[in-house]
C-alpha cells in the first residue's frame, strides 16, 4: 500500500554515536624527533566536548511529511606532532593540502583584510599550531584542570573540529622543519650535526659527553662533498646505538672508539671534491708478523666470496619530497575581494611519497644473472640524489669487496683499530703488499689480537704512518713528492678514430721513479673553475724529433731516451697498427699519424723506417722540423671526451701524484697549458671523387 499512496509516514533518526573515532592516540609512544624538513603524522593527546549536532531534513511536499535526522559530530581535539621548538609548514588533512601560503591567505593576508594570528592560525582548517617552545603554550580551550603547556612539544589544537557523520578525526600530517640548521634549499641537514645532537642534546640526547666525541670536521666535509645530506624523523623507540648506526649507514661511514673518543670514519676510498681519504697503511705485515694457531694453520685465512654470489642490484628506500602542483579554489566570504570573486591559484607542495633509488651492475647481471640485495631503508633521506648516491656506493661495495681476511697479531700492534689500513704479504696465498681495511679487533687475555679485515679497493701499496717493528729493511718513502709532468703531447684525433666525437688524446710523463701519474683538469679560462676530466696512470712513450724528416720521407728520428721510458720495437707484420704513432707540431695545431716497421736504436735517437704516412686522412708534411713532438699511441695515452665543450681556447692542468698514488700536487701549484679546441676530430676527412659515374646492371633472370 505504501508503494501506491506514497512513502511511509514514519520519521527516522540515525543511531547516535557515543564516542569519537580516533586517528591515532597511543599512550606512552615516543615523541618524534625531527631533523631537517620532514613529514610527521599527528597523534591525539587530548579530546573533549564531544558533541552530536542533529541535522533534520523533511521529506515530502506541501503539508509536511516525515523527517530524517542525522548527526554531525564535533569535538575539541589536540594532536601531538613532535619535539620542539620547530616550525610547521604544509598540513595534510585527508586528501587536502594546505601550504603555509594558503593558510596565510585564509588568515586575511591578501586584499588588505584584517590579519587573524597569521603565524599560528590555519584558517578553515581550524587548527592553532604551537611550535613547542620550552616554556610551553597552553591552549585556552583546555579545561582549567588540564591546561597543560606541553613544554618542548609541538602540537596542533582545533576547537569544535568537524568530525563528519561518523565521528572520525581526519588524518592529519604536518611538515616540520626540525633540529639542526638546513644545509640545502630543500631543508636537508648535515649528518655530523645530527650525530652530535643525537648524542649530546640535553632533552632527547643519549647523555653522551660532548668531550668524548672526536672532531667531526672530516666527516662533515665528506658528507657535504658527496651530497649525503639527511632529513627525517625518529618516531619509534630504539636503542641509541641503532639510531647512530642508521645515520652512519646512510652516509657510508662507521664509528670507531679511538683514544677514549668516538671517531667517525667515512668508508670512501677515492677523493670526493675537496675531501680525500686517509689512504696511508699503518703497517706492512709479512709472514713474520702473524701468529699461528698451531702446526699446519695458515697465518692468514681468506674467505673469498664468489662473484656469482655478489649482489649486483641494490635498492634504497626513502621518502621522496618531490614537489607536486595542486590547484586551490578559495571561496570563503572573508577572502572574496571587492569584485566578490573567489580566488584560484596553483600551489606547490611536497609529496613525501615512498620511493626507491636503484643501482645495477649490468655487466655482472649479464654474467651471473640478477642477484638483488635486500632492500635498504634510508629512513633519514628525502633527497633522491643523495639516495641514488648511496645506492651506487652500496652496489660498488657489494660487487668490489668480496674478500674477508682473518689473522692474529701480537701485543705490539695494539695501536690497530677498526678502520685502519694495513698491507698483507703472504706468498702462499698470493698476497703481495695487498692493502686491506680492518673491520674488527678482538683482544684475548694474553694481549694477542684477532683481526678481521676486508679489501681496500683502490689498491694503494705499502706505507707507514708510524714505525712498524724493526725488520732491518730499508723504509720506503711513500710520501715522496711527485715531480711535475714533462711537456705533454696533445692533439685532436681524426673522426675515423673517435666515431665523430670531439676528443683530445693526451700523453704525459714525469721524470724519475717517484712519478706515478697525473690527473687532467680543464677550464674555459686560465683562472678556472677547473673540472676533472681524466687520469693518466702510466707514462706515455714520447720524445721530440732529433732532426727533420728528409726529402725521401722514409724515416723519423725521435730522440733517445724516451721521456716516458721504455723502448720502441718494430713489427714484421705488414700494415700492423700496433706501432701507430703521431708527430705533432709544438702548438698542437697540426699532426700526422703513421706506422713503422723498423726501429733501429742509435746513440741519441731511434731511426724509424718502413713508414706508412698520412694515415686516417691526416696530411703528409714534407719536412717535420727538429723539436716536433713524437708519441707512440698505445694504451698509456688518455682519450678524453670534450663533446660538450665550446670550441676555442681551453686550459689544461696536470697535477702529478707519486708512485704510491699519494701526495697529489695542488692545482694552484701547476701551470696551465693552453690548447685551441677546434672540433677537427668531428669532421669527415674522406672526400668524394668528382665526376664519378656509376652504372648498376640488374641481375636479370635467365
Amino acid at each position: 500500500m505504501a508503494g501506491i499512496f506514497g512513502t511511509s509516514g514514519r520519521s527516522t533518526v540515525a543511531e547516535r554515536l557515543g564516542s569519537i573515532n580516533l586517528q591515532t592516540s597511543a599512550y606512552g609512544s615516543c615523541i618524534p624527533v625531527v631533523y631537517g624538513r620532514a613529514r610527521v603524522a599527528g597523534n591525539m593527546i587530548y579530546h573533549g566536548n564531544f558533541t552530536a549536532n542533529p541535522v533534520t531534513t523533511r521529506q515530502g511536499g506541501k503539508g509536511g511529511g516525515p523527517t530524517s535526522t542525522e548527526f554531525c559530530y564535533t569535538a575539541d581535539v589536540a594532536l601531538g606532532i613532535c619535539e620542539g621548538p620547530v616550525e610547521i609548514g604544509t598540513i595534510w588533512r585527508d586528501r587536502e593540502v594546505w601550504t603555509k601560503e594558503v593558510r596565510d591567505m585564509y588568515n586575511g593576508i591578501l586584499n588588505g583584510l584584517p590579519v587573524r594570528n597569521p603565524l599560528i592560525s590555519s584558517g578553515s582548517l581550524n587548527i592553532t599550531l604551537y611550535g613547542g617552545r620550552p616554556e610551553g603554550d597552553a591552549w585556552t580551550v583546555f579545561p582549567p584542570g588540564k591546561r597543560i603547556g606541553y613544554g618542548s612539544t609541538a602540537y596542533g589544537a582545533a576547537q569544535k573540529m568537524d568530525l563528519g557523520s561518523n565521528a572520525q578525526v581526519p588524518n592529519h600530517a604536518f611538515e616540520v622543519v626540525g633540529f639542526c640548521a638546513p644545509q640545502t634549499a630543500a631543508g636537508d641537514v648535515g649528518p655530523a650535526d645530527v650525530l652530535l645532537d643525537m648524542l649530546t642534546h640535553p632533552v632527547h640526547g643519549m647523555g653522551f659527553p660532548a668531550g668524548a666525541v672526536a672532531n667531526l670536521d672530516d666527516y662533515r666535509l665528506y658528507c657535504r662533498e658527496a651530497g649525503l645530506f639527511v632529513a627525517g624523523a625518529f618516531d619509534s623507540q630504539r636503542q641509541g646505538v641503532e639510531a647512530v648506526k642508521a645515520l652512519l649507514d646512510c652516509t657510508n661511514s662507521i664509528g670507531v672508539w679511538s683514544g677514549g673518543k668516538l671517531r667517525i670514519l667515512p668508508l670512501a676510498d677515492l677523493p670526493v671534491g675537496g675531501w680525500s681519504p686517509n689512504s696511508t697503511p699503518l703497517y706492512a705485515l709479512t709472514h713474520d708478523d702473524f701468529l699461528s694457531g698451531g702446526p699446519g694453520d695458515d697465518p692468514v685465512q681468506v674467505t673469498r666470496k664468489s662473484a656469482a654470489d655478489a649482489h649486483n642490484s641494490v635498492k634504497v628506500k626513502f621518502r621522496d619530497r618531490a614537489p607536486e602542483v595542486t590547484h586551490i579554489h578559495l571561496a570563503p566570504p572573508e577572502l572574496m575581494d571587492i569584485t566578490k570573486q573567489p580566488i584560484d591559484m596553483d600551489v606547490t607542495a611536497p609529496t613525501y611519497v615512498d620511493s626507491v633509488a636503484e643501482a645495477n651492475d649490468l655487466a655482472m647481471q649479464d654474467l651471473y644473472g640478477l642477484r638483488p640485495a635486500p632492500d635498504f631503508s634510508a629512513e633519514l633521506m628525502a633527497d633522491p640524489r643523495a639516495a641514488q648516491t648511496l645506492a651506487q656506493i652500496r652496489l660498488q661495495r657489494s660487487v668490489g669487496i668480496r674478500n674477508e681476511y682473518k689473522f692474529r697479531l701480537g701485543w705490539r700492534y695494539t695501536l690497530l683499530e677498526p678502520g685502519d689500513l694495513v698491507t698483507l704479504t703472504e706468498p702462499g696465498l698470493g698476497l703481495e703488499n695487498t692493502p686491506v681495511r680492518i673491520t674488527a679487533v678482538e683482544e684475548d687475555a694474553e694481549g694477542d689480537l684477532s683481526i678481521t679485515a676486508e679489501d681496500w679497493p683502490n689498491g694503494i701499496a705499502t706505507a707507514v704512518a708510524y714505525p712498524p717493528p724493526d725488520t732491518g729493511a730499508e723504509p720506503v718513502n711513500v710520501l715522496a713528492p711527485p715531480p711535475f709532468v714533462d711537456a705533454p703531447v696533445i692533439f685532436e684525433p681524426p673522426a675515423d678514430l673517435t666515431s665523430g666525437d670531439m676528443q683530445l688524446w693526451i700523453g704525459a710523463s714525469g721524470s724519475g721513479p717517484d712519478w706515478g701519474g697525473c690527473e687532467i683538469w680543464a677550464a674555459a679560462a686560465a683562472g678556472g673553475p677547473y673540472r676533472l676530466m681524466g687520469r693518466i696512470d702510466a707514462p706515455a712513450r714520447h720524445s721530440t724529433l732529433y732532426s727533420s724528416a728528409g726529402p725521401s720521407l722514409a724515416y723519423f728520428r725521435p730522440r733517445r731516451p724516451l721521456l716516458g721510458g721504455g723502448d720502441l720495437a718494430g713489427s714484421t707484420t705488414p700494415n700492423d697498427m700496433s706501432t701507430l704513432s703521431a708527430v705533432v707540431s709544438p702548438d698542437g695545431s697540426s699532426y700526422e699519424l703513421f706506422t713503422y716497421r723498423l726501429a733501429t736504436p742509435q746513440a741519441d735517437f731511434y731511426s724509424l723506417g718502413g713508414l706508412q704516412r698520412g694515415l686516417f686522412g691526416t696530411a703528409v708534411t714534407a719536412t717535420w722540423p727538429a723539436g716536433a713532438a713524437f708519441m707512440r699511441l698505445d694504451t698509456a695515452v688518455a682519450r678524453l671526451d670534450f663533446s660538450r665543450w665550446q670550441k676555442g681556447t681551453i686550459h689544461l692542468k696536470f697535477p702529478s701524484f707519486n708512485a704510491f698514488g699519494l701526495q697529489r700536487q695542488s692545482l694552484a701549484d701547476v701551470q696551465p697549458v693552453a690548447f685551441n679546441l677546434t672540433g677537427a676530430g668531428t669532421t669527415n676527412f674522406w672526400q668524394g671523387i668528382g665526376d664519378l659515374t656509376m652504372t648498376i646492371t640488374p641481375n636479370l633472370p635467365a
